[in-house]
């Protein structure tokens, strides 16, 4: 960087801003110059500006700074709300109609802003009202998804929470769990990706699901009835048993001294073989051929066996079918009877249903009668079709509907299709059920299929048939609001609120699982940088009417500089994920950047950067520790210079300071620069006291020789 223009004849001096070679001698070829020297200061100088010599052509020419001493204005008192000791950044909004001050304060984790204006700079005013920086800065154009599929908590080797996977169609979002609590707004960078595509992802589906849950040192999926494990590395294993209770069906061909049970369903006969399979019989246009077969095999002579003593029992098709050891010695028999009997597989509990004005009574042969449900109640329209007993369990058809009782209660009335009463559809029983969720919370695993649900206290239940429900979502739980439907879910400590539990229109957090939170996940690949890095602002400035922050290894342009200043005026609280006043396709990566934004934390990993300012087309980046330095950018992103700063005694007096490690801060602030101390300020012209050979000095030139 040179003088604008030559000495003149008699060598006098020519003051001028400093420009490049190509600029002085327009034409010449700035590869020929020689290297230039910079020159120590003069002892008997009144500058503190380098000087600085080079030969060209064979000439020989001296630059000589003509600032000399700066002149500065008086400082003024700050007010006491600046004085926190926190490390601080500011930047100027020159084109807001208010041109206030945003000043930023604290580190990683606990940053706060206020937005200032220049009254506020004053001795003795109230103290501007801090907000947080994660939820005004960084903010980035948003796809909030409504259509959570699945959630899983992955865990480590040791038990520990890892990461949370969000699916929705064919993408998925990751959320590595450590320090702290994550409040699942921003995944990691990179993500969303696609499934099948996972790069590096193990141990996820290669197509969507509509379940996920962990258990041991798997993941499981689900999909439809369909659902399959995959560990670690990758492997796959279709599950063989179903995840949804349904009937155990045979093809075998049983005798009819084993049927234990008959019912219909879709047109179609099923009997119940020793007590724990199912067997399609036929359409119900056989209906009088299977009762010609029962009531020949039970029609034995002998004593009538009465319903009170019976060991085994079932009813079908308006008779009730019996065994009964008489004297040792088993009969069976059968009696025309509109009440439903039934027993258990050893004929400890046996039960008689029958309708009475309306009321389903259910009674204990030789026992008391209880109502069953009452007529007024929304289920007693529909008709008890059939009773039987199966795998450990009493099932009442109503409709298309089953209830099932491990021990139906006697003490009282209660109603068919609450009370805690497992309840689902003969579709699902028959057919099986496509799962809508499924998760793990504290060990038990939950299956959601429409509006019924099911628990596994433990994996192993899961193949052997031990499930508590299937349940109404509108039974009383203490668990969840009724009538939830949750279409996924997770529990985590390292999640904000202890977990999610999502559905249509949000999701509840654990510990407020009576609150309706909208989603609030980001899927767009840009995302809160600066929020990832806890709120820490590196650097922040303005140029060219736009400003930049930067955090970490990215940093983001704010172009709409009134539309800025709205967000920042808007109160705590009142954000929506659309207002973000970043530009379009922000954060950047700093690395390989054509706007000339300078890496100092990849360059200086272990030098602070303190503060930045700019000139007309150069960045002013200040850190190091304990000696300040100053880093020079030019406009294209290359350094310029790094050297130490300098104090001016002008400068040194107005602020109180004798070093230029007590200066916080430096900023523009219209066309001066701001440099705050503990408790003042003062506003430079040129900022040449603090900065040597900053473009804003003026050099003079001669010709030597």
């Amino acid at each position: 960087m040179l003088s604008t223009g030559p000495a003149d004849s008699n060598r006098n001096w020519i003051s001028s801003d400093i420009k490049v070679f190509e600029s002085l001698f327009p034409g010449e070829d700035s590869t020929r110059i020689k290297q230039p020297i910079s020159l120590n200061v003069p002892d008997q100088s009144d500058q503190n500006l380098s000087w600085m010599c080079f030969d060209y052509k064979g000439a020989s020419f001296m630059c000589k700074p003509s600032t000399g001493n700066i002149t500065v204005e008086s400082a003024k008192n700050l007010n006491s709300w600046f004085n926190s000791g926190l490390r601080q950044q500011a930047v100027y909004n020159s084109v807001s109609n208010s041109k206030p001050t945003y000043w930023f304060g604290g580190s990683a984790g606990d940053g706060q802003f206020a937005r200032l204006t220049q009254s506020d700079f004053g001795e003795g005013v109230i103290s501007p009202q801090a907000k947080s920086v994660v939820d005004y800065w960084g903010r980035v154009h948003q796809d909030i998804k409504t259509t959570i599929d699945a959630a899983l908590c992955v865990l480590d080797d040791s038990g520990v929470d890892e990461a949370v996977y969000l699916f929705s169609g064919n993408e998925y979002l990751k959320f590595s769990l450590g320090v702290g609590i994550h409040d699942l707004k921003q995944a990691d960078s990179g993500y969303p990706k696609l499934l099948g595509q996972n790069g590096g992802d193990f141990g996820l589906p290669d197509q969507p699901v509509t379940g996920a849950f962990h258990y041991g040192n798997k993941n499981y999926f689900t999909r439809g009835q369909h659902w399959e494990s995959i560990n670690n590395a990758g492997t796959k294993t279709i599950m063989d048993y179903p995840l949804w209770p349904r009937a155990d069906t045979t093809e075998q061909d049983l005798g009819v001294d084993e049927i234990t049970g008959v019912f219909e369903y879709n047109q179609q006969i099923y009997l119940v073989y020793g007590y724990d399979k199912i067997k399609l019989y036929g359409a119900i246009s056989l209906r009088s051929q299977l009762t010609q077969e029962l009531t020949d095999y039970y029609d034995e002579p002998g004593d009538v066996v009465q319903p009170y003593n019976f060991s085994e029992g079932f009813s079908y098709d308006g008779k009730a079918y019996f065994r009964e050891v008489v004297g040792g010695v088993h009969k069976r028999a059968f009696i025309n009877t509109a009440t439903q009997f039934i027993t258990d597989n050893d004929g400890g509990n046996r039960y008689g249903l029958y309708s009475s004005g309306g009321n389903y009574r259910l009674y204990i042969p030789q026992s008391w009668v209880v109502t069953l449900f009452e007529a007024s109640s929304a289920s007693s329209s529909e008709q008890i079709n059939s009773i039987f007993y199966y795998k450990d369990r009493f099932y009442m058809l109503q409709g298309s509907d089953y209830v099932a009782f491990e021990q139906i209660d006697m003490s009282g009335d209660f109603n068919l299709r609450s009370d805690s009463s497992a309840i689902d559809s003969l579709t699902h029983f028959i057919d099986g059920a496509d799962i809508d969720a499924a998760f793990n919370v504290d060990g038990v695993i939950k299956v959601y299929s429409g509006e019924r649900y099911v628990s596994y206290d433990n994996f192993s239940n899961i193949k052997n048939g031990v499930f508590d429900g299937p349940k109404s979502i509108y039974a009383p739980t203490r668990d969840f609001p009724m009538g939830t439907e949750f279409i996924a879910s997770f529990e985590s400590s390292s999640v904000s609120g202890g977990g999610r539990y999502f559905v249509e229109d949000g999701y509840f957090t654990r510990d407020k699982m009576n609150v309706t939170i909208p989603h609030d996940t980001n899927w767009r690949p840009e995302r809160n940088e600066l929020m990832a890095n806890g709120g820490q602002v590196d650097a922040v400035f303005e140029q060219h009417n736009k400003i930049y922050l930067l955090t970490g290894d990215y940093y983001y342009r704010y172009s709409d500089l009134n539309k800025l200043d709205e967000l920042m005026l808007m109160a705590p609280g009142t954000l929506t994920h659309a207002d973000v006043a970043a530009d379009d396709g922000y954060p950047k990566t700093i690395a390989g950047n054509n706007e000339g934004i300078y890496h100092y934390r990849q360059k200086n990993p272990d030098t602070p950067l303190h503060f930045a300012f700019t000139t007309k087309d150069n960045q002013f980046l200040v850190g190091g520790n304990p000696d300040r330095h100053f880093t020079n950018i030019n406009e294209r992103g290359r350094v310029v210079a790094i050297k130490p700063m300098s104090l001016d005694s002008g400068i040194a007096t107005e602020l109180d300071i004798t070093d230029v490690d007590q200066i916080n801060l430096m900023f523009n602030h219209g066309s001066y620069v701001r440099v705050v101390t503990n408790n003042r300020y003062v506003d430079l012209s040129s900022v040449s006291g603090l900065i040597p050979d900053a473009a804003t000095n003026r050099y003079d030139i001669v010709r030597l020789s």
